[in-house]
């Protein structure tokens, strides 16, 4: 019976009817396909196989109901078939049966899980446990759809869209700009990942974002919303503004939010009556304090006090811990005369926190204003001594003065004290300090080193080391701070004036050991800078970035340490880093001729050329003969190989250079485009001219700088290049021996130099050149690395 049982079923595989209905299935005849499994089951009811084949039919025909009748039966039959549950599980989800659904799908791929079907079950999975809260599996599911299949594109948006929602920026970025390595015109995923740099606050990226999106999609208001908030977070109050006009125009709802960004963009263009008009409006459809302090700050640049104190009075009924409130209403009562009001206000703050220094600092000007000067003593020493910089303090004490860098007032105190005491250290010493602070470097060695024979202070030999050192008297310098570290070892900060010292007299490894002792005290950014300056002269490149950075992560608008490390990254060919630095510097200072000179040479080098020449235009509108920005104009026409434009700009400079020591920048460039024109002899009447210039015998840098030394030596190359095409050997190499004594990690010249050898028969010496040649190109890529 059982033989006959299994010869049976085999027997169906022969069936005629069965291969139509695999066939059919195959080739996507659905419906053909059920017809003839319905006679085939209806003539052999047991057959689950079929009944599967049939379930996957109805499946394609969205028949879900009928699809799972018949997967229930084969899972019932065979338990241990994975096809099944893949199948059944498709349908529950159709039949958005979520919990049976996402069953059978695990058991699946429990089962086995190279199925073709898995990476769509892995799908389905993914976005049901995200539903039901489970959302480690749902990242464990999603980050194997991904192994398996890297570039999906909705794994990506909803891994990224979970990573968002979690708050991991980072994870989710990565998963974005993934999703725009295969559609970078998403607009969705391009306004994800605007947000996401904002969240990152990289606002630079998230316009760049906003822009592309709106590219792609000029009206839409969310994006446009967005964009005009990044606007704002970087005070470019005109683009803001535009983008909201554009909101407005396209219907974009007028709500709170919007108001309130408005309002604060007319601040920012000081366009304070529309400001109070946004504020008021937006106000009116909800309150929120931050909303009433904004137009507070409005109406006290408009020195409308009691409106500010009105608003105030408000954001702190709403939130009474709003820090920033209570200290503008602290302001505000000083500037209505209300002095008592204000030193109640500012007393409370004081006992939250006893070392506010802008809370001392009002206080003590309130109780001034009321003559009760012993008060105003109290908190303004303890505001000084927090920070000697503070402004407010007592106008009788000279140490006061000078903790406020009111140096002039602070002196005629000392000189007063010193008619009546003339050899007291003390006085002598604070006199020498003030000259120090001041400038008068020479009479405050004269103070401090008289003060210094009545009694041996360390903070004496230390000012007195600062004048030293600022007049270029290094070694000097270098005793005096060393005495003060004898005097007092636990100044560590005298290390750093040390190191200073030591740096300028070339002794760099002793000036990195006293650095490193200062920043053990106190970390700031003018001590980074200095160690930086060390590691660079110490060719530790990569070493010296890191403390830029450190100095710039303490003080971010600080434009010299940005221009330092732009520079050093330029040296360390990393272009893109460094145009970021320039960008950022020209953000703080928009008409920094060096800043946007620098910023165009990054972009010639990252093949940039429109942004490149927009650049360079900037910089002759404000300086029409700018040889350099000419110059680079014209290297930007050569490598987009427009050399007709290129020469023409260079004539043009040319004409008007005349006694201009840039002159053989220009030459130079020309000649190199003639060359490559193989014009040769007007080449080589460019480069003659160059040549024949006046140059210094100074060192050659690697740092791409335009002085005229680096030009001869390219002059000789070039010049060298064209004898050599000429056959004039004798005479490329006496240009290429030029060019390679001025710089002997010239690899062009290596070259052809070494191609010179070899039209001559003098292979060994070639040879020598070629492999110097490789060997410098092979360090530069180890030095990039």
């Amino acid at each position: 019976m059982n033989f006959l049982s299994k010869k049976a079923k085999s027997s169906q595989l022969f069936n005629p009817t069965r291969r139509k209905a695999t066939q059919a299935l195959k080739a996507g005849q659905y419906a053909e396909a059920i017809k003839y499994y319905d006679g085939l089951i209806e003539t052999n009811p047991e057959s689950v196989s079929m009944r599967c084949d049939r379930g996957e039919a109805y499946l394609f025909l969205k028949e879900y109901e009928k699809a799972k009748e018949d997967l229930d039966i084969y899972v019932n039959k065979r338990p241990e078939d994975e096809r099944g549950y893949y199948l059944r599980g498709i349908a529950n989800d159709r039949l958005n049966l979520r919990e049976d659904a996402l069953n059978d799908l695990s058991r699946a791929l429990r089962i086995k899980d190279d199925n073709p079907l898995a990476l769509e079950a892995l799908k389905i999975c993914a976005r049901h446990n995200y539903d039901f809260g489970n959302h480690d599996k749902a990242f464990k599911e999603l980050n194997s759809i991904l192994q398996r299949s890297a570039n999906d594109t909705w794994a990506l948006e909803t891994r990224g869209r979970m990573y968002y929602e979690n708050k991991q920026y980072q994870e989710a970025l990565n998963d974005f700009n993934s999703f725009l390595f295969v559609q970078p015109n998403n607009i969705n995923i391009l306004e994800l990942r605007g947000t996401t740099y904002r969240k990152l606050n990289n606002s630079n990226d998230a316009l760049n974002d906003f822009s592309q999106a709106l590219r792609l999609n000029s009206n839409d208001p969310n994006i446009l919303i967005k964009r005009s908030k990044t606007y704002l977070v970087q005070k470019k109050y005109s683009n803001a503004l535009g983008d909201i006009e554009k909101y407005v125009y396209y219907g974009g709802e007028l709500n709170a939010s919007v108001l309130k960004n408005r309002g604060l963009i007319y601040a920012g263009l000081s366009r304070h009556n529309e400001a109070i008009a946004d504020f008021t409006a937006s106000l009116e459809k909800k309150e929120k304090g931050t909303t009433y302090r904004h137009r507070a700050l409005v109406y006290q640049i408009l020195k409308q006090y009691k409106e500010a104190l009105s608003d105030l009075n408000q954001a702190l009924v709403l939130n009474d811990s709003d820090k920033e409130s209570l200290i503008m209403r602290n302001q505000v009562y000083t500037q209505l005369n209300r002095y008592d009001d204000a030193i109640k206000g500012l007393t409370k703050t004081l006992n939250v926190n006893p070392n506010d220094i802008n809370a001392l600092s009002d206080r003590g000007k309130n109780y001034m204003a009321l003559n009760k000067r012993s008060e105003a003593m109290s908190d303004l020493t303890r505001a000084l001594f927090i920070n000697p910089t503070h402004v407010q303090a007592l106008l009788t004490h000279a140490k006061l003065y000078r903790m406020q860098e009111m140096y002039y007032e602070a002196l005629d105190d000392l000189n007063v004290a010193i008619q009546n005491d003339p050899m007291n250290p003390k006085l002598l010493r604070s006199r020498g300090k003030i000259y120090t602070l001041m400038g008068e470097y020479d009479k405050a060695i004269q103070d401090l080193s008289m003060a210094n024979t009545k009694e041996r202070r360390s903070s004496s030999f230390k000012y007195r080391g600062k004048s030293f050192l600022m007049l270029k008297k290094y070694q000097e310098a270098i005793d005096d701070f060393t005495e003060a570290l004898n005097l007092n070892p636990t100044k560590l900060s005298i290390y750093g004036d040390r190191s200073e010292a030591y740096f300028h007299l070339g002794k760099n490894q002793r000036a990195l050991v006293d650095i490193n002792k200062s920043l053990e005290f106190n970390e700031n950014e003018k001590s980074f800078k200095l160690r930086s300056l060390i590691h660079e002269k110490l060719d530790q490149a990569k070493t010296a970035k890191t403390d830029l950075d450190k100095a710039l992560s303490l003080s971010p608008q600080n434009t010299s340490l940005l221009l330092q490390r732009a520079t050093l990254l330029e040296k360390l060919q990393r272009y893109q880093e460094s145009l970021t630095d320039w960008d950022e510097l020209l953000q703080i200072d928009p008409n920094n001729i060096t800043a946007l000179q620098s910023r165009g040479k990054m972009l010639i080098k990252l093949c940039r050329y429109e942004e490149a020449d927009s650049t360079f235009n900037k910089i002759l509108e404000m300086e029409p003969n700018n040889l350099n920005a000419i110059c680079y104009q014209a290297e930007i026409h050569k490598e987009q190989k427009n050399y007709e434009k290129a020469i023409e700009v260079l004539t043009k400079g040319l004409e008007n250079a005349s006694g201009n020591k840039n002159m053989i920048h220009l030459y130079v460039v020309r000649g190199d485009i003639h060359r490559l024109r193989k014009e040769y002899e007007e080449s080589l009447k460019d480069l003659d001219e160059a040549i024949s210039l006046n140059v210094d015998n100074m060192e050659i840098d690697n740092d791409e700088s335009t002085d005229d030394k680096k030009y001869n030596t390219l002059a000789l190359c070039y010049r060298g290049s064209i004898h050599r095409n000429n056959k004039n050997y004798d005479n490329a190499l006496k240009d290429l021996d030029g060019s390679l004594k001025n710089d002997p990690r010239n690899i062009f010249a290596l070259c052809e130099r070494g191609a010179v050898y070899r039209d001559k028969g003098n292979f060994k010496d070639a040879w020598n050149d070629i492999e110097n040649a490789l060997k410098l190109s092979e360090e530069n890529e180890d030095y990039l690395e």
